[in-house]
């Protein structure tokens, strides 16, 4: 499954790392109750890619976030 966000980072939100924003989306699905897909391993990690990480301290208007493969089938 594929699924494509349009978001716009504003205020506060402008000051959230890649990774924060990662985890912010991570956990929204969670408790919307998607089943998030894990790598396989000792560790396993939730499986998401984000391309093109934004600054720290940069605002956006229409920030395009891609997310691939990340639910269970």
């Amino acid at each position: 499954m594929r699924i494509e966000l349009r978001l716009a980072i504003r205020d506060r939100a402008r000051f959230l790392s890649h990774l924060e924003m990662v985890d912010l989306l991570l956990a929204a699905f969670r408790r919307a109750g998607y089943e998030i897909a894990l790598s396989n391993g000792m560790r396993p990690r939730p499986v998401i890619s984000l391309a093109l990480a934004r600054g720290v301290g940069t605002a956006s208007e229409d920030e395009k976030k891609s997310i691939l493969d990340l639910f269970k089938r």
